[in-house]
């Protein structure tokens, strides 16, 4: 047995040894990563994700540039389409109820919402998932629809319509029926 930091080596205890290791293998080199390192922004996956309803305004910027952020204040309604599995209250853990969405991304019930500001004793508090905060104020909690996906199977019909963008905007419509492309 090999002393180690003034210690024995327990492996005799257990009736297991480790075989040795080869002293003239190469060192190993970390993987590579490829492409630039992109950090989680909360706000792009929420855009990329989820369906807004807006308020009235002129959103001829984001027509022309898709990838430009929208405020939460002009958010009237988010639209999330989910499946059977996913989406549940993270605090009652049933599907949500009059469900709000926060600014975060996260769903909760508005009644556990109402719970959780009454513990807290007041009209903001930390998201339960990620500790932002939330607030009661109106604007902050929007109201969630959800939109039930039924699941594709083998077999399934399926009908597909021909979209088209105009040049120059992020704005993709259904093309007119019977129509040609015009590209």
């Amino acid at each position: 047995s090999s002393a180690r930091k003034g210690g024995m080596d327990g492996g005799f205890l257990l009736n297991f040894r480790a075989p040795e290791r080869p002293k003239d293998l190469p060192p190993t080199l970390p993987a590579r990563r490829r492409g630039p390192v992109v950090r989680f922004d909360k706000e792009r996956f929420m855009q990329a994700n989820f369906r807004f309803v807006l308020d009235d305004g002129d959103y001829s910027v984001h027509l022309a540039m898709s990838d430009k952020m929208v405020e939460w204040d002009m958010v009237r309604e988010v639209h999330i389409t989910k499946d059977s599995q996913s989406y549940h209250c993270p605090i009652c853990l049933e599907p949500p109820v009059a469900a709000r969405v926060t600014k975060c991304g996260h769903v909760y019930c508005w009644p556990c919402l109402q719970r959780l500001f009454s513990v807290c004793g007041r009209p903001y508090g930390p998201c339960p998932i990620c500790t932002d905060i939330i607030t009661r104020s109106r604007g902050s909690l929007k109201p969630a629809v959800m939109h039930m996906l039924e699941p594709v199977k083998v077999k399934d019909q399926t009908t597909f319509h021909l979209m088209r963008r105009e040049r120059g905007t992020g704005l993709t419509m259904r093309a007119a029926p019977g129509g040609g492309a015009s590209w």
